[in-house]
């Protein structure tokens, strides 16, 4: 296993939150945890009102989403986000 990146291009911001949906939904489902980097706020909620998982973090690392004290959020049962 290793990390693999793809970089995607889109028309619209609503293109591009349509496309990571799909990802999700065509890698197996909703979930746990997606992240956003964006200093637009209503980019950040159209992405959050969206996005099939449990939380969003905004302007952090998502590796992070498992809970340590640089975020305050809950342990989770897994690091897998």
């Amino acid at each position: 296993m290793g990390p693999v990146v793809i970089l995607k291009s889109y028309d619209t911001f609503e293109n591009a939150v349509d496309m990571a949906i799909r990802n999700m939904e065509e890698s197996g489902g909703i979930g746990h945890t997606a992240g956003i980097f964006s200093n637009d706020e209503a980019h950040v909620n159209y992405y959050a009102e969206r996005i099939p998982v449990a939380r969003v973090l905004v302007n952090q690392p998502t590796p992070d989403a498992w809970g340590p004290k640089t975020n305050c959020l809950s342990p989770a049962v897994s690091e897998g986000c």
